[in-house]
């Protein structure tokens, strides 16, 4: 009885706390971004795939407030997640405390607490694949091959999200194939009616990615071995003890030490060691960030979940206080966003300044430049305006977005005599490359944006007078 009380009361206490980091964390350079998705609904676009921009289009229709909408949007998918969590885990366990205790664990890793909150495409992710854990347990304990059609279409769902959900479909793969109880489905025709329905879903990537010359497979095979080899495998270690907290590694650790294992927690170890591993070797030729890593949070949650009624009680304490304790850190220290506040509110009055400009020169259109995916996404989302990517002068070949932004939108050309606005660093070589173009290049003092991202909010807004000829921006 008494674990049933508190269990509603931990859980509302866990949202409350994150409300109110949600409403104190300005909106962050990729959420900006994933709204110009919102506003550019496609199948498909470089990056990854749509499902962020799709729900984010949903929520803005019903709420308005773009980001309000985006974050009450991660808030939902959450609580869906979890019912799926708390599903799973009971379903492996046999134990509803077991199944609460998940709910709480999964809840209090760092990365799905604070950045959780983010609406990112990790979000979606982390849902449908969490859904897709779920009836591919179903089908492995009941072995009714009904539930491969439910599972093809979370997995599916997931892919339209983001495509690191194929590792996971590695995972399940590899573990039916080496259980002699299932290896048989892959020769049941269920089985490849369910891969028809999967491939049926992800069509529209598939078609996307055909019409636009497989853009967005080239985009990410190009950040292959694009840094020296290690440069990146060390920080790669750090965000994942981080993300997923030192405590769980401990955890993790003194778990494995145990030796002897459950067929469902082989399972579980193949689905999560999947992910890492994968990301581990790429990590070692390419960047990799902390979230990308994030699927594999499911399987390992489950994983532990039952040690924390039996052997190690006070997991989810510990994983709370770390959590925390960064929280804290992350609130007062750095980005330290409540000492912010007021210059995080003082940013939604930064459309009036660009208006104002704007307005100054009314017989001419004055078009808004950034050079970065995420300065235009802030810059378009605070400063109320379209905001276009320099082709040409201004160009920065190569950069995070360049693609897609070249699919939105043509160059843009600057007339003789014409003005324009520019966001970018504040530096001579950038205002004299500016001056090439223009008699007269100023910084507007009063522009300002305080965001989460520091290099970003270093930006100055150039206001660029008097081109001296027609030149593409």
């Amino acid at each position: 009885m008494r674990d049933r009380t508190l269990f509603p009361l931990t859980l509302i206490a866990i949202f409350f706390v994150r409300g109110m980091i949600s409403f104190l964390t300005p909106v962050t350079a990729d959420e900006s971004y994933y709204l110009l998705w919102a506003s550019h609904l496609d199948l498909s676009y470089v990056d990854h795939s749509g499902m962020v921009a799709w729900i984010n289009s949903a929520f803005i229709y019903f709420f308005k407030e773009p980001l309000l909408s985006i974050r009450m949007a991660s808030t939902v998918l959450m609580i869906i997640t979890l019912m799926f969590i708390y599903r799973t885990a009971k379903m492996l366990s046999q134990s509803q405390s077991v199944a609460r205790a998940a709910v709480i664990l999964f809840l209090l890793i760092p990365h799905n607490f604070v950045s959780g909150i983010i609406m990112q495409v990790e979000q979606p992710l982390i849902l449908f694949s969490a859904a897709g854990v779920y009836f591919f347990f179903r089908y492995v304990l009941s072995n009714k091959k009904g539930f491969l059609l439910p599972l093809s279409v979370c997995l599916g769902l997931a892919f339209l999200s983001k495509y690191t959900v194929l590792l996971l479909i590695i995972g399940m793969v590899v573990s039916l194939a080496l259980s002699p109880t299932h290896r048989g489905v892959f020769k049941s025709w269920v089985f490849w009616l369910s891969v028809l329905v999967f491939m049926g879903i992800i069509s529209p990537v598939i078609y996307w990615n055909f019409q636009h010359e497989w853009v967005s497979i080239l985009f990410h095979e190009g950040r292959m071995g694009n840094s020296r080899i290690f440069e990146y495998f060390l920080p790669f270690l750090g965000d994942q003890i981080i993300h997923f907290s030192p405590v769980l590694w401990v955890y993790l650790w003194l778990v494995l030490k145990k030796g002897q294992r459950l067929p469902q927690e082989k399972i579980l170890l193949i689905l999560g060691g999947t992910v890492f591993v994968t990301f581990l070797c790429l990590s070692i030729v390419t960047k990799v960030y902390g979230h990308w890593t994030s699927i594999m949070y499911i399987p390992l949650t489950l994983f532990l979940a039952r040690y924390i009624e039996k052997e190690y009680q006070f997991m989810n304490r510990h994983v709370g206080l770390f959590t925390g304790v960064l929280s804290c850190i992350l609130l007062v220290v750095g980005p330290s966003v409540l000492a912010k506040q007021n210059d995080i509110r003082n940013n939604y009055n930064m459309s009036s300044i660009i208006l104002e400009i704007q307005h100054s020169k009314p017989d001419d259109v004055m078009p808004v430049f950034a050079n970065l995916h995420g300065s235009i996404g802030q810059l378009s989302y605070y400063g109320r305006t379209q905001v276009y990517m320099p082709a040409g002068h201004m160009r920065m070949a190569g950069i995070w977005g360049e693609p897609q932004f070249r699919m939105w939108h043509e160059a843009v050309t600057i007339s003789k005599g014409g003005d324009a606005l520019y966001y970018g660093f504040s530096n001579e070589k950038i205002q004299s490359k500016l001056l090439e173009k223009f008699k007269q290049v100023t910084v507007v003092e009063e522009f300002k944006l305080t965001l989460l991202e520091g290099y970003i909010s270093q930006f100055v807004l150039y206001h660029c007078q008097d081109a001296k000829d027609f030149f593409i921006f």
